[in-house]
C-alpha cells in the first residue's frame, strides 16, 4: 500500500511539478492565486480527495484561460468540464472525459500533467497574458542553473526556496537479446530529485563539495555559502515562524459552542458562494433570453417594414390615372409613373446635397495672403479682410503697406470698404481688353447684318449689302466669293431653285464696317429660297 510519504517523494520526482510552483510563485497575482505555498500544493495533490483549494486553483487557471466574459461561466460545478472541452479542442487526451471519471480519482501523475497543462496554455494568448501579469521584468522570468558537479548533474534554485538536482539520462544499454538479433533500448528520463527544502537540508548540502579536488564544486560551494544560503535560511525562518503560530491557534481548546459556529460560518459563506455562482448563471441566462428577444424583434421589424414598402408600392399603382373604367395600366404607364417618382426623389436629393454643400462651404474659407501666408480656414489673428468676389481672405496690415500706407492702419476704414482682390482686377481687366477687341464690333455686325436682313424680302436684297469690288468681297481659296441669282429648275433643281454641284453654302459673311476678314455665321430664314454663292470669275 502506498503511503504518503512514497507519494510525497513521487511527487517531488516530476520536473512538471516544479515547473508549475515556478509559475505559480512568478504569476499568482496575475492569475488570482492568492496565498500559494508550494507545501500547501503538496498537501492536496496528495490527498485522496477534491480539497475545496485546489478546486480553486483549477478554477482561477481556468477562468484566466478563458478570459471575460466567458470566464463567469466556471463555476464550482462546471469547472471539470470545461476542462474537459480544453483538452478536446486540442486533441488530447484527460482521464475526466469519461462518464463516471472523478478528480479525486485520478492518479497523481494525471493531476500533475492537468496543472502543467493549464499553466502551459496561459501563454498561447500572449496580448491577454500580458494584460493580466502586468508590467513585470521578463528577465525576472528566466531561470538558470545555480551549478553543477562533476559528474554532470544540474542543480536549479526555484522561489519556493527548493534546490532540485537533474540528473543527465542514462546512455542506451549495449545488451540485449541475441537469439532475436535485436538490442534493447536503454534510454531513459532525466533524474529530477529535490535535494533542499528545510532549513537542515540546505546548512548539510554545502558540506557535499567541501572536500572534492573540483575546481567546478569547489566554486559552486563557496557560490551557495555565500550567495544563497544567506537568502535563503531567513526565509525558511520567518515561514516557519508563521506556521508554528497558526498551529498554535489551531490546536487550541475550543468550547464546542464556537466549533459549531465556525462549521456554520464556514457553510453559509459556501452557501452565499453557491448562492452568487446561481444568480450570476441566472443573470447569464437572462441576457441570453433578452438578446434572442431583441433578435426576433428585430426580425419582426424587418418583415412588417418589408410590408409597408410592398403596401406602398402598391398604392402608388393605384393612384395612376385610368382612362374611365378601363383595365389596369399597362406596363409601359407603370414605368413612366415609376420613372417620374424617382426622378422626383433624384432631385429632392440633389437639392438637399446642394444645401448640405452651401452650408458646409459658409464654415469653410480660404486664406491666401500677398505675404505668403496660406491655408485652408487659417486664422492668426490677425485682422483680415475677404475680396468681395472670390471670398479670399487676406492680412489687412499687408494690403495697407502694398498700397503704401506705412503708418496706423484705420481697420474700421477697411472693413466698410468693398475690398477686391488684386487677382480679381487682373481677372475683369484682361476679360474687358478682349471683350473690347471682339465682342464688341462683331456684336455691332451682326445686328446691322440682321436688321438688313430682316427688312429685305426677296434674294436679291442680299447682293446690296456685300461690297461690289472684288478687293472687299470675302475670299474663299484666294478667289472672290460674289452672289449669284438663283438659276431656273433643272435637273438638279427643288423646290425651283437650282443647286450646282460647286455649291458653297452661305455659312459666313463679311462686316460691311470693319477692315478685317471675321467671320459671322448666317442664320438662314426658311421663306427665302437658299441663297448661291459661287466665285467670281476675273
Amino acid at each position: 500500500m502506498t503511503t504518503q510519504n512514497d507519494l510525497l517523494t513521487e511527487l517531488r520526482s516530476y520536473w512538471e511539478f516544479a515547473s508549475v510552483c515556478q509559475f505559480l510563485h512568478l504569476f499568482s497575482k496575475g492569475l488570482r492565486v492568492e496565498g500559494f505555498e508550494t507545501e500547501d500544493l503538496e498537501n492536496q495533490l496528495i490527498s485522496d480527495t477534491l480539497t475545496h483549494n485546489l478546486a480553486v486553483l483549477h478554477i482561477s487557471l481556468l477562468k484566466a484561460l478563458f478570459g471575460p466574459p466567458n470566464s463567469r461561466l466556471i463555476t464550482y460545478e462546471s469547472w471539470q468540464q470545461y476542462l474537459v472541452r480544453e483538452y478536446t479542442k486540442r486533441e488530447l487526451e484527460c482521464e475526466l472525459s469519461g462518464p463516471d471519471a472523478e478528480y479525486g480519482n485520478l492518479p497523481l501523475r494525471e493531476r500533475v500533467l492537468i496543472l502543467y497543462h493549464l499553466c502551459e496554455w496561459q501563454l498561447d494568448n500572449t496580448d491577454r497574458f500580458r494584460a493580466a501579469v502586468g508590467d513585470e521584468d521578463e528577465g525576472e522570468w528566466r531561470v538558470e542553473p545555480v551549478g553543477t558537479d562533476t559528474k554532470g548533474n544540474t542543480y536549479w534554485l526555484f522561489d519556493d526556496n527548493r534546490l532540485y538536482r537533474e540528473s543527465p539520462a542514462a546512455a542506451p544499454a549495449k545488451g540485449g537479446n541475441k537469439k532475436k538479433g535485436r538490442r534493447q533500448s536503454g534510454k531513459q528520463e532525466s533524474g529530477w530529485v529535490l535535494e533542499c527544502a528545510t532549513i537542515e537540508d540546505w546548512e548539510a548540502f554545502p558540506d557535499r563539495f567541501a572536500r572534492s579536488r573540483s575546481l567546478l564544486e569547489k566554486d559552486f560551494c563557496q557560490f551557495l555559502r555565500d550567495e544563497i544560503i544567506p537568502k535563503v535560511i531567513p526565509d525558511l525562518q520567518a515561514k516557519e515562524k508563521v506556521k508554528k503560530v497558526e498551529e498554535a491557534m489551531s490546536n487550541r481548546k475550543r468550547s464546542s459552542r464556537l466549533q459549531m459556529r465556525e462549521l456554520e460560518q464556514e457553510e453559509q459563506k459556501r452557501q452565499q458562494q453557491l448562492a452568487q455562482e446561481r444568480r450570476e448563471l441566472q443573470r447569464q441566462e437572462r441576457a441570453e433570453a433578452d438578446k434572442r428577444t431583441k433578435e426576433e424583434m428585430e426580425r419582426i421589424r424587418r418583415i412588417e417594414a418589408r410590408e409597408q414598402r410592398i403596401a406602398e408600392r402598391e398604392s402608388r399603382l393605384r393612384k395612376i390615372p385610368r382612362v374611365s373604367d378601363g383595365p389596369m395600366p399597362t406596363l409601359d404607364e407603370v414605368a413612366a409613373a415609376q420613372s417620374a417618382e424617382l426622378k422626383s426623389r433624384a432631385s429632392s436629393r440633389q437639392k438637399r446635397r446642394k444645401k448640405e454643400e452651401e452650408e458646409e462651404d459658409e464654415d469653410r474659407w480660404y486664406f491666401d495672403c500677398i505675404c505668403g501666408v496660406h491655408g485652408e480656414n487659417l486664422d492668426d489673428g490677425a485682422p483680415m479682410i475677404a475680396c468681395g468676389r472670390c471670398n479670399v481672405w487676406q492680412h489687412i496690415a499687408c494690403l495697407a503697406r502694398a498700397n503704401g500706407d506705412t503708418g496706423n492702419v484705420d481697420i474700421k476704414k477697411w472693413e466698410e470698404l468693398d475690398f477686391v482682390c488684386k487677382n480679381c482686377e487682373e481677372r475683369k481687366a484682361s476679360l474687358s481688353n478682349s471683350s473690347s477687341d471682339e465682342s464688341t464690333p462683331v456684336t455691332e455686325d451682326v445686328m446691322t447684318t440682321t436688321s438688313h436682313l430682316s427688312a429685305l424680302g426677296t434674294p436679291n436684297g442680299f447682293a446690296d449689302l456685300l461690297p461690289q469690288t472684288a478687293s472687299h468681297l470675302p475670299q474663299f481659296n484666294g478667289t472672290p466669293i460674289t452672289h449669284q441669282q438663283p438659276h431656273a429648275a433643272g435637273p438638279h433643281s427643288q423646290n425651283g431653285t437650282s443647286t450646282p454641284q460647286s455649291y458653297i453654302p452661305p455659312t459666313h459673311v463679311v462686316p460691311l464696317n470693319h477692315s478685317t476678314a471675321t467671320t459671322l455665321p448666317l442664320i438662314p430664314d426658311t421663306a427665302f429660297h437658299p441663297v448661291s454663292i459661287t466665285p467670281a470669275v476675273g
